[in-house]
């Protein structure tokens, strides 16, 4: 990405199978997505935070 866009990025993507990706050239990004009633969080490489998510209604 940084040869292609001439710097940082990042990108989460989805396939059809519901299969989640995330990848990123800088230093660390945050990202996070829900999943099964479920939020997987994070900012540095490895990290996947998981958190039932809390419905308050």
């Amino acid at each position: 990405m940084k040869h292609r866009v001439g710097g940082n990025g990042g990108a989460i993507v989805l396939d059809y199978q519901g299969n989640i990706g995330i990848q990123w050239n800088s230093e660390m990004m945050a990202w996070a997505y829900a999943k099964d009633d479920m939020i997987h969080y994070g900012i540095n490489r490895g990290e996947d935070f998981i958190e039932p998510i809390q419905r308050n209604w």
